[in-house]
């Protein structure tokens, strides 16, 4: 994952006039060729004077030992240049963010999960635009027009290809006697549960956040409607009956150990691999991106493998995702635009930066550092399944509406309070409409 309507207001402080919202760009093949504008070797224009970047990020200890290397051997080869980290968990990374953007304190370089990039430069030029400013070879220009275009400009660079897949722990799941079918359904998650449940009480079949929650129940509504379940004219997609149906599906998971139950959950939840039962087999598998996979792998000695998400047989709507793993920008305001941008190139483009970072963030975005991690034998082959797993299944894309940071907090609210039997699932699916048919109307007024 993954991901305020408050936004348009924290971002207007950053500018003195408001621009109408715009669009992605919506092209259709991401294989076909690469970005071919402003291609080649861009280089900065960077001098040696004494200079300090910030550079945030989220992820797992991997990514973060794996990007402070890269830091560490920029630094070492530009030795004016001091970059500070600042990392930490997914949870609580946005809306810090829009703290320091309204405040004008946000860092020099900053990674975005690619949902947020419509809501944060819809009203305001909050990052650099990238054409002709930085070296876009190996990079897919359909790709980046559909993930990383806004109103013309290039506001951030893909940091990898992403996508949603079924993580799991092959040698706990075959001690347990489960054979896990690489076409996964929901019906087949709920057998495995059951037959967990009678092999070993103790035990359960995924390891989950409230995000992968909330993720659930999206995909869960979109494969049985076949539409997003809410719509880009900010209506919802789904139906009360739709709604009751997958909050009574996330109650029969729990029932039947698929999931564990929502106090055991919780603490764990910023960071779900750190949970022990993973690392004891515990806990069987996890539905998530291939991006997160290096960081399920660094938490238990176990063998992994990957198969597809859960998926309805004959749906017309798989509701998996294909998308950056995340995005990295320059902040507009930034007073040290040339050395950012010069961090930029060094870290998709440098031979040793590519293979310090490996797939730490998924499978790399240039075709060039594919090929070098092929040929260094440095690309985990379950990374390269997964990628393919995803674009086999993947289904609609994402709008930004459905992605909002306020609609996910609404969702993950009303799933605890399901959760913890604060609310039946009847009384769930009015709320969760009725909030989120007052919260897009307050989006459709913004925009």
């Amino acid at each position: 994952m993954n991901k305020l309507w408050t936004i348009p207001f924290a971002i207007t402080l950053l500018a003195g006039s408001i621009a109408g919202c715009s669009g992605m760009n919506d092209a259709a093949n991401t294989e076909n060729h690469t970005a071919n504008e402003n291609a080649g070797e861009v280089k900065p224009n960077v001098n040696s004077e004494q200079v300090t970047l910030r550079f945030s990020w989220w992820g797992g200890a991997d990514r973060h030992e794996a990007t402070l290397d890269v830091i560490d051997l920029y630094m070492k080869k530009h030795p004016n240049v001091t970059i500070e980290g600042e990392y930490s968990g997914y949870t609580g990374y946005y809306q810090k963010l829009l703290t320091q953007l309204s405040s004008n304190i946000a860092p020099d370089i900053i990674q975005i999960d690619q949902p947020w990039i419509a809501e944060l430069t819809s009203h305001s030029d909050v990052f650099v635009d990238l054409h002709g400013r930085v070296d876009l070879s190996g990079f897919d220009q359909t790709f980046l027009d559909d993930f990383s275009v806004v109103n013309g400009k290039l506001q951030a660079l893909p940091t990898g290809l992403n996508g949603d897949i079924t993580i799991y722990n092959k040698d706990a799941m075959s001690k347990a006697g489960i054979q896990v079918d690489e076409k996964l359904d929901w019906d087949k998650l709920i057998a495995y549960g059951e037959k967990l449940k009678l092999a070993k009480p103790s035990a359960y079949l995924l390891n989950s956040g409230l995000y992968n929650l909330s993720d659930i129940l999206r995909k869960y509504m979109v494969q049985h409607t076949g539409q997003r379940w809410i719509m880009q004219d900010y209506t919802l997609g789904f139906t009360k009956k739709d709604a009751v149906d997958a909050f009574n599906f996330l109650l029969r998971m729990e029932k039947s150990h698929v999931l564990q139950p929502f106090e055991d959950i919780l603490p764990y939840d910023e960071e779900p691999s750190h949970n022990p039962k993973w690392a004891n087999g515990q806990l069987m598998a996890y539905l998530d991106q291939v991006s997160e996979l290096e960081n399920y792998q660094s938490q238990t000695k176990n063998a992994l493998d990957v198969v597809q998400s859960p998926i309805l047989a004959g749906t017309t709507d798989t509701g998996v995702v294909m998308r950056p793993s995340q995005l990295i920008a320059v902040n507009a305001a930034s007073r040290q635009q040339e050395t950012a941008l010069d961090f930029l190139n060094f870290f998709y483009h440098d031979p040793e930066a590519i293979k310090l970072l490996g797939t730490v963030r998924g499978v790399p975005a240039t075709a060039d550092a594919r090929t070098l991690l092929v040929k260094e034998k440095l690309m985990n082959p379950l990374v390269a399944k997964g990628i393919e797993i995803t674009k086999a299944t993947k289904g609609s894309k994402e709008n930004y509406v459905e992605t909002s940071y306020e609609v996910y907090n609404i969702t993950t609210h009303i799933i605890k309070k399901v959760g913890f039997k604060k609310e039946t699932p009847e009384q769930a699916a009015d709320e969760l409409m009725q909030r989120l048919t007052e919260q897009l109307a307050e989006i459709k007024k913004a925009d």
